[in-house]
């Protein structure tokens, strides 16, 4: 049956090197993917020149799988009942106008406009992650991070108005936080599925939108090898029984469902709506695209039936963070974007 595959994607990959292109060839350097190993995946795909910058530019991630523990208080963990502090309110989604609502069917307007609880998501501890994963990113030491998400409207986060939408929470202090009540039975819950973490390097996606990809001057036909090589490293990882599953992670670079993010935050963080025409001779808009953009990726929470989360049809949130407030711990100016197929 792996026969069977390499041959169908082997025509994809013109006539690049075998070992490049055959995932049994690949499969020990990308199941255990060191900053060396990765140097030399890309030289052998011929990137010789631009390798080392890559592999500089390579990120660690925490990676979130299910846990064989019970659910505690503070503990990583996807759906279920947040651990909040005592006498804390419920994040609240406000009341949405008529002309936000315009495009939902009548028999759902009521539901959509009302005040909402925001469902929860998962709350995810700093201090489970080891420093030399932790502290590359920029994390604390220690602390709670919580997002909550209004389901029913599932805002794509192309428009500030739907700040609204999502809540991020941060807590420095774990031991004053309890099993918080459900606010309601009519909004959505998730099942909850305690998680802990791996350690992974993630190179940076090719994506043309990402600065990070701009600054290592690619010419078409390099960036043209490094998408094939990232494309492969995606079959062994997919073909691999032990990492296959729901792709939830802390730090490193996103998984895109779409294109990259970061212009789309620095724009909507301006007040603009990424989902309208945008003048891109605006002085504005000029200055957003020529300045440094800092925006980068916080969490990732992919569609995961054992939790019965799913994001549009089968897509991602991704929850965003700008450098500065990171290094503040100005959790709650995170932006979140969804993308899905």
């Amino acid at each position: 049956m792996l026969s069977k595959l390499i041959d169908y994607f082997r025509p994809l990959f013109g006539s690049m090197d075998k070992s490049i292109v055959d995932p049994i060839g690949i499969q020990l350097e990308f199941d255990f993917l060191t900053r060396e190993s990765l140097v030399s995946c890309l030289e052998k795909a011929g990137l010789n020149d631009q390798a080392q910058k890559i592999s500089i530019a390579a990120r660690e991630t925490w990676q979130l799988h299910p846990s064989n523990l019970a659910s505690e208080v503070g503990q990583t963990k996807l759906g279920g009942l947040p651990d909040l502090p005592k006498g804390m309110t419920w994040p609240i989604r406000p009341a949405m106008s008529a002309e936000e609502v315009s495009f939902w069917p009548d028999f759902q307007r009521d539901l959509i406009t009302a005040p909402r609880p925001l469902s929860f998501v998962g709350q995810f501890d700093f201090g489970a992650i080891p420093p030399e994963v932790r502290d590359p990113l920029g994390f604390p030491s220690q602390g709670l991070l919580s997002l909550f998400y209004d389901v029913e409207f599932q805002g794509w986060g192309f428009n500030p108005a739907h700040r609204d939408g999502f809540r991020v929470l941060f807590f420095d202090d774990t031991d004053s936080l309890i099993p918080a009540n459900r606010p309601s039975d009519d909004i959505k819950h998730f099942v909850d599925l305690p998680m802990t973490g791996l350690q992974k390097l993630m190179p940076f996606p090719a994506s043309d939108e990402t600065d990070i990809f701009d600054t290592l001057e690619l010419d078409d036909h390099q960036a043209k090898l490094y998408r094939k090589v990232l494309w492969n490293m995606r079959e062994v990882h997919e073909q691999n029984p032990s990492v296959l599953g729901p792709e939830h992670f802390l730090g490193g670079y996103p998984v895109p469902v779409q294109s990259g993010m970061e212009h789309s935050c620095a724009f909507v963080a301006a007040g603009l709506n990424v989902h309208e025409p945008i003048d891109e001779t605006s002085n504005l808009v000029q200055q957003i695209m020529n300045a440094p953009n800092d925006w980068r990726l916080l969490l990732q929470v992919d569609t995961d039936h054992r939790t019965d989360m799913a994001w549009g049809d089968g897509g991602t949130l991704y929850l965003w963070i700008r450098n500065r407030d990171l290094v503040e711990r100005k959790f709650d100016q995170a932006w979140l974007i969804l993308q899905t197929t």
